[in-house]
C-alpha cells in the first residue's frame, strides 16, 4: 500500500543452518508512493554508480545483462560476505553507496534476493538472470537461497509471467541441462507472490533440499502445490508460516490452469517434520486429504488467536479414517497462546480424538516459546 513502512529484517527467519549474515541492508525502508513515480528510486540508482567505477560483479553481470535489462541492473545493490559466502542482492531501494561485492575467488553458499514494492518484470527477470549466473559458477557449492518479495506481485500481468519463464531464456544458454541443478543445496526461504514461488521453484529446485521455509500467506490450493512440487526433493523439513482462507483470489490465468486442482495426491517419501500455521482458516481438511505423508514424525500446528480455534483443528478431531500418515507419526504438537488455549473447549478431548485417529506416540500443548503446557503419552 502506498505510504506503507516496511521492515525488510528478513534475516532474523533465516534457519540456522543456512548460517546467513545480517547483511548491510537498509533496515527500514519506506515505500515510494506513485506521486513520486515509481521510477524515482532507480532514476536515482543510476547516478550513484557510473559503470567504470563499480564492482567486478556488476560489471560482469552487465556484459552477460541482455541490453533491455542492463538499467534495470544498475538499480541493484549487492553485497558480500567472504566469512560466511553470503552475497545479498536489493533492487528497488536507494543504493547504498559503501557496496561490497563480490570478487573472483571467492565462493558464494547463500544467495539472498530482496526486491522491494515498486518491483515489475524487468526486476524479476534480472533476479532469473542472477539465479542462472549463480548456478554456472556456484552450483556445486550454494547451500540456500533466500527469496523476499512483495507478497501481491499486482504489476506483473500473463505476458510478463510468460515472457519471464520462456524456457528458451537464459538458463539454457548459461547452463547445460545436463548438470545437476545445485547439488549441495538444502536450504530454500521464500517469502512473497505465492503464484511466483510456483515459477521460481522450477529455477533453483535441488534434489537435496532439507529445510523449507514458505513465509508467505497462502490458501489451501497454493500449499498443495508446494508440497507436490516438493515431492520431486528430499524435503525433510517444511515449514509453512501462514495458512488462510483469506488470501485474496488468484488471477484467472492462475487459477484456471492451477496443477493442484485435478486432486493429485502430493507425496513426500522423505519428509520427517511439517509445521504448519493455521490462521482464518476453516478446515485442513481440503489439504490432508490430497497429502501422503509416510514417513512424517512431527505434526507442529500452531493456531492464531482467533474466535474459534476448534475450527481449524476439526479435521484432526472429526475425519473418520486417514491414510495421511503410517505408524511413523511420532509427535503432534500444538502451539498456541494462553489466550487461545482458554477459548479452547476441551483441549483434553481434543487430545483424545488426535490420539484415537492418528495414533502418535506424543499430543502436546505448547506456548509459543517452547513450554509445553499439556502433554499425553
Amino acid at each position: 500500500m502506498e505510504g506503507e513502512s516496511r521492515s525488510y529484517k528478513w534475516y532474523e527467519y533465516v534457519p540456522g543452518d543456512v548460517r546467513a549474515s545480517k547483511f548491510r541492508i537498509i533496515p527500514e525502508t519506506r515505500h515510494v508512493g506513485h506521486e513520486q513515480g515509481s521510477d524515482s528510486v532507480e532514476a536515482q540508482n543510476l547516478t550513484a554508480f557510473p559503470l567504470e567505477r563499480t564492482s567486478f560483479l556488476r560489471r560482469y553481470l552487465d556484459n552477460i545483462m541482455p541490453l533491455d535489462l542492463k538499467t534495470t541492473l544498475r538499480s541493484a545493490s549487492f553485497f558480500y560476505n567472504p566469512e560466511t559466502g553470503d552475497l545479498s542482492v536489493t533492487m528497488c531501494f536507494p543504493i547504498d553507496k559503501s557496496e561490497d561485492a563480490w570478487e573472483p575467488g571467492h565462493k558464494i553458499q547463500v544467495l539472498s534476493l530482496l526486491l522491494g514494492h515498486t518491483a515489475d518484470a524487468r526486476h524479476y527477470q534480472v533476479t532469473l538472470w542472477i539465479i542462472q549466473w549463480a548456478r554456472r559458477y556456484f552450483n556445486s557449492t550454494m547451500r540456500g537461497i533466500i527469496f523476499n518479495c512483495p507478497q501481491t506481485c499486482s504489476s506483473l500481468t500473463y505476458t510478463d509471467i510468460e515472457h519471464l519463464y520462456d524456457p528458451g531464456s537464459a538458463e539454457n544458454k548459461l547452463v547445460p541441462s545436463s548438470v545437476i541443478r545445485f547439488p549441495r543445496m538444502h536450504t530454500l526461504l521464500w517469502s512473497g507472490d505465492a503464484y511466483l514461488f510456483q515459477k521460481f521453484l522450477a529455477k533453483v529446485s535441488s534434489p537435496n533440499f532439507r529445510a523449507i521455509t514458505i513465509q508467505s500467506r497462502i490458501c489451501i490450493k497454493d500449499a498443495h502445490y508446494i508440497l507436490m512440487c516438493l515431492s520431486k526433493t528430499k524435503a525433510k523439513n517444511v515449514k509453512i508460516e501462514s495458512l488462510s482462507d483469506a488470501v485474496l483470489p488468484a488471477p484467472a490465468f492462475v487459477r484456471d490452469d492451477h496443477p493442484s486442482v485435478n486432486g493429485t495426491h502430493a507425496v513426500l517419501h522423505k519428509l520427517e517434520t511439517l509445521k504448519l500455521g493455521l490462521n482464518d482458516i476453516a478446515d485442513v481438511g481440503a489439504l490432508f486429504d490430497r497429502l501422503y505423508l509416510p514417513t512424517l514424525r512431527s505434526l507442529e500446528l500452531v493456531l492464531a488467536d482467533i474466535p474459534n480455534p476448534e475450527e481449524p483443528l476439526r479435521y484432526f478431531t472429526k475425519t473418520k479414517k486417514s491414510k495421511v500418515f503410517t505408524k511413523t507419526l511420532e509427535v503432534v504438537n500444538i502451539v498456541c497462546g494462553d489466550s487461545t488455549l482458554k477459548r479452547l473447549q476441551s483441549p483434553v478431548h481434543i487430545g483424545y480424538e488426535i490420539r484415537k485417529r492418528f495414533r502418535p506416540t506424543i499430543i502436546q500443548f505448547s506456548d509459543f516459546e517452547g513450554d509445553i503446557k499439556l502433554r499425553w503419552k
